[in-house]
């Protein structure tokens, strides 16, 4: 991808976000943050990309799929007015048939489709299917990554803020306190991931958030979240809990012990950048 068709996918978010605007020109505030994120994203990918030191066209190509990656939800919120998956519909798959409607998708190099449809379909899949071909692995791979680190850096800082009053709010029955699901607490124990459906509390939700750490693929993610701190406030607001100290010190010793071997170009890909 070249620098013109990147600002062409970046012009055409634009115009497609507009088309959501109410009566008075405005966003539902829910969706114009969700704009705001894919901005945030976006930045993400490209910051990663060239950490990784991938070709200009690969790093073209990762901040286009940052910008991308969740056109669906202005579909979803539109259709269903929330962005609860299981009761409405995967975002995933309505950003990627968006997007292969585009006008200026079919004028794109089949490899390049490809990859941005793919990026888009599976963002947000628990985990990447293993029918995938190895040739889109990578810049799926970071758009997960990417996708992470900005829900990271938002939690922390709004647990920073106020104690993240906001989720709290936004999350019917959702308790504020220091109980832990054993549910949820099993699941991270013994498959270093956990379900959305086995939330019951803010303690519950930022162990969820800490699992992650485990399911990202690339150094410089991993790199980003210790040295910026959110690790830091993810874990201080974790209540103190002996059966969580374990997944804590893994996960601090995973963002701490870099393997470069993890990090494989595009233009090269291999089983290698998946992590252990």
């Amino acid at each position: 991808m070249n620098a013109n068709q990147l600002q062409i996918i970046r012009d055409w978010v634009q115009t497609f976000a507009d088309g959501f605007r109410d009566a008075a020109g405005e966003l539902p505030w829910v969706v114009a943050e969700k704009l705001v994120h894919m901005q945030r994203v976006a930045t993400n990918m490209r910051e990663l990309a060239q950490d990784l030191e991938w070709p200009a066209e690969q790093i073209h190509l990762a901040e286009a799929l940052g910008w991308l990656h969740d056109t669906g939800r202005f579909i979803q919120y539109r259709d269903f007015g929330h962005f609860h998956d299981p009761t409405s519909a995967n975002h995933g798959f309505l950003g990627a048939d968006a997007i292969a409607a585009a006008p200026w998708f079919a004028e794109l190099e089949e490899t390049v489709r490809y990859t941005l449809e793919t990026g888009v379909r599976f963002h947000n899949a628990k985990t990447i299917p293993p029918d995938v071909p190895a040739d889109r692995l990578p810049q799926l791979k970071l758009i997960r990554d990417a996708d992470k680190l900005d829900i990271f850096r938002v939690v922390a800082e709004g647990l920073e803020h106020d104690g993240f009053q906001d989720l709290i709010s936004a999350w019917p029955g959702l308790a504020v306190n220091d109980t832990i699901n054993p549910a949820l607490l099993q699941e991270i124990q013994s498959h270093r991931q956990g379900d959305y459906a086995h939330v019951r509390s803010l303690a519950d939700f930022l162990l969820l958030v800490i699992s992650w750490i485990f399911a990202l693929y690339y150094e410089p993610t991993r790199q980003r979240v210790y040295r910026d701190g959110m690790f830091a406030t993810l874990a201080r607001f974790l209540p103190q809990n002996p059966a969580t100290r374990p997944i804590l010190d893994e996960a601090r010793h995973l963002l701490t012990h870099f393997d470069e071997a993890a990090n494989v170009s595009p233009a090269a890909p291999s089983e290698q950048d998946i992590p252990c």
